[in-house]
């Protein structure tokens, strides 16, 4: 889910708690549609789009064909992937594979760098 616009009922919020502090951006919003999915708060996420904001600016994504140190920057930018957020969200959703799923983010981030 992600948390441009949400709705939560006063139940659901009585039963997930609060977004969790820990995360930036955009993660506390996932965190938090499977923290209430595992204690069985249904999520509807809508069609369509419900909002319009500008477009982040090129050379911005950790996807950009861009330099290693400027792709590490947007990668643990709050936009980006940042490892401390990353390894903590996977600590809570990704099971004992976990340390695995955060090295392999990473690596395939700074061998697509080395590809170009």
């Amino acid at each position: 889910m992600n948390g441009n616009i949400v709705l939560i009922s006063a139940a659901a919020a009585d039963s997930v708690g609060h977004m969790d502090e820990f995360f930036s951006h955009a993660m506390g919003d996932y965190d938090y549609a499977l923290r209430a999915g595992k204690v069985g708060v249904f999520v509807a996420v809508a069609s369509g789009w419900h909002g319009v904001c500008a477009r982040n600016p090129a050379g911005t994504s950790w996807f950009d064909q861009a330099s290693i140190s400027a792709r590490w920057r947007a990668v643990n930018s709050p936009k980006g992937l940042p490892m401390q957020d990353w390894a903590y969200f996977l600590q809570r959703h990704g099971g004992v594979s976990w340390p695995l799923a955060w090295l392999v983010t990473y690596r395939r981030m700074l061998s697509g760098s080395l590809e170009k």
